[in-house]
C-alpha cells in the first residue's frame, strides 16, 4: 500500500513540475521581447506616416519636398521593453538615428531609423503664365512632371514671373522646359535641385535684363536651343552629355563652364554675335561630338580649348574668331565630314598633331599661320583649299598619300 501512494506522489510531482516548465517557456511576461512594434509620425498637418519595421530597421517613405522635423511620434513596444531615445522627444526625423531597445531582462536590439523619400509626381504638362501660378503650383511639392513645363506665355502680363525659388524642390522635367518671352526673371538658379530636362529651351523674344542659365545639380539634357539674346552666363557644373547643344545671337554672352561635358551626341552650334564679351571657351573633359562642331562669330574670344576631344562625327567649321590666339585640339583625331577655319587672323600657330583622318574637305583661309603641319593626317577624301593666307611659307603633310585636289590662292 505504501508503495501504491509513493508512485502516486512521485507521478503528482513530475507532472507539476513539467507543467511549470511549460508555463515558464510559454510565458509571455518574461520579460524577452525588445522589438518596436509600431511607429507612426505625424506631421503639423495631421497627415500620417506609418513606418516598416524590419529585425535592424526603421524605414519611413514620404514625398520629396515634405519635411518631416517637428512630427509626433506614436509608438508601442513590446511587453515591459524601454527604449532611448524616447521617439515622444525626437524631432529630427528627416535624419538618420539609432534607438536601443532594451527588454525587462536586459537583452537590447538596436534599429536604424531612416528615411526613404519618393517622387511626387505631375501627369502631363504644365503651364505657369504668372508668378501667382508659380507660387500654387509649388504648394504641390511637385517633383517630378511626366510632360513639359511652359514658364511664362507670348503675350504680356501685369504679374510676371520673377522668382523661381518656389519651385526649388523640382528635380525632374521629362520633356521641355520652355522659357517663353513674359519671363521677366534674371537667373534659372533658383531651379536648384534640378537634375534631368528633355529639353532647354529658350527662344528670340525672351525678357529685357541679362538672363544667367545656372542650374548647379543638372546631370542629363537632351538637347540645348538658345536663341535668346538676353544670355549672359551658361553654367552646368554637373552636366555630362548632351544630346545637342545650339546658341545663337547671344550679344551678353561672358561665360560658358560645362567642367565636366564628355559627349555631345548630336551637333554643337555656338554663333555668339561680335559684340559678345565671352574670352575663353574651354570643354575639359570633351573627348566625342557626333555631329557637326559650329564655332562662329566671336569678336572677343582669346582661347578655344577642348583638349581631349577626340572625334567629331560631322563637319568643323570655326569661322569669324577675330581676336583667337589659341586653339587647342591636340587629341582630335578624326574629322567624319569637312575641316574649315577661316577669318581666324590672330591665330599664328595651328597645332593638329594627333589628326589622321578627314572625310571630306580641309579649308584653311584667312590665317596669318606660317607653318602647317599635321604630321599624323593620313586620310583625306577630298580636297584640300588654301586661300589668303599670306604669312604661310610651309605646308608639312609627311604622311598623305593620295589627295582628289590640292589649291593654293
Amino acid at each position: 500500500m505504501k508503495n501504491i501512494y509513493l508512485t502516486f506522489a512521485l507521478i503528482f510531482f513530475a507532472l507539476m513540475f513539467n507543467g511549470c516548465s511549460d508555463d515558464k517557456d510559454n510565458n509571455p511576461l518574461q520579460g524577452t521581447d525588445n522589438n518596436i512594434i509600431s511607429l507612426v509620425l505625424t506631421t503639423s498637418d495631421g497627415t500620417e506616416y506609418p513606418a516598416a519595421i524590419g529585425d535592424t530597421l526603421i524605414r519611413v517613405t514620404a514625398p520629396k519636398g515634405i519635411t518631416l522635423t517637428g512630427a509626433t511620434a506614436r509608438y508601442e513596444l513590446g511587453e515591459l521593453a524601454s527604449i532611448q531615445p524616447d521617439p515622444a522627444d525626437v524631432t529630427s526625423w528627416d535624419e538618420e538615428q539609432y534607438f536601443r531597445v532594451v527588454s525587462y531582462n536586459g537583452s537590447i536590439r538596436e534599429y536604424l531609423y531612416r528615411v526613404e523619400r519618393e517622387d511626387v509626381l505631375e501627369e502631363g504638362s504644365v503651364r505657369l503664365n504668372t508668378q501667382a501660378e508659380v507660387n500654387a503650383f509649388a504648394e504641390k511639392g511637385i517633383t517630378t512632371i511626366a510632360g513639359n513645363l511652359f514658364l511664362g506665355n507670348n503675350s504680356t502680363t501685369e504679374d510676371p514671373i520673377t522668382d523661381l525659388s518656389p519651385l526649388n524642390h523640382l528635380e525632374v522635367v521629362k520633356n521641355y522646359l520652355y522659357i517663353n518671352s513674359s519671363f521677366a526673371g534674371t537667373a534659372l538658379s533658383e531651379l536648384e535641385n534640378l537634375k534631368e530636362v528633355g529639353a532647354l529651351v529658350i527662344p528670340d523674344n525672351v525678357g529685357s535684363e541679362v538672363l544667367d542659365i545656372e542650374l548647379p545639380m543638372l546631370e542629363y539634357v537632351g538637347k540645348i536651343n538658345i536663341a535668346c539674346g538676353q544670355v549672359g552666363k551658361i553654367i552646368l557644373p554637373k552636366l555630362k552629355s548632351v544630346l545637342e547643344f545650339t546658341l545663337s545671337s547671344s550679344p551678353q554672352l561672358a561665360v560658358i563652364d560645362m567642367p565636366l561635358l564628355e559627349s555631345c551626341v548630336g551637333e554643337m552650334s555656338i554663333r555668339a554675335g561680335n559684340v559678345a564679351p565671352i574670352t575663353q571657351l574651354s570643354f575639359p573633359k570633351l573627348t566625342a561630338i557626333q555631329g557637326n562642331l559650329s564655332l562662329e562669330q566671336f569678336s572677343y574670344l582669346e582661347e578655344v580649348s577642348m583638349p581631349l576631344l577626340q572625334s567629331v562625327s560631322g563637319n568643323i567649321a570655326l569661322r569669324t574668331l577675330d581676336q583667337v590666339e589659341k586653339l587647342d585640339f591636340s587629341t582630335l583625331e578624326e574629322v567624319g565630314g569637312s575641316f574649315t577655319i577661316q577669318a581666324v587672323e590672330r591665330l599664328v600657330n595651328l597645332a593638329l598633331p594627333s589628326l589622321s583622318t578627314i572625310k571630306t574637305d580641309l579649308s584653311i583661309s584667312n590665317l596669318n599661320i606660317k607653318v602647317l603641319e599635321l604630321p599624323k593626317l593620313t586620310t583625306l577624301g577630298g580636297r584640300i583649299t588654301l586661300s589668303g593666307n599670306a604669312q604661310m611659307t610651309k605646308i608639312n603633310i609627311p604622311q598623305l598619300e593620295q589627295v582628289n585636289n590640292f589649291n593654293i590662292e
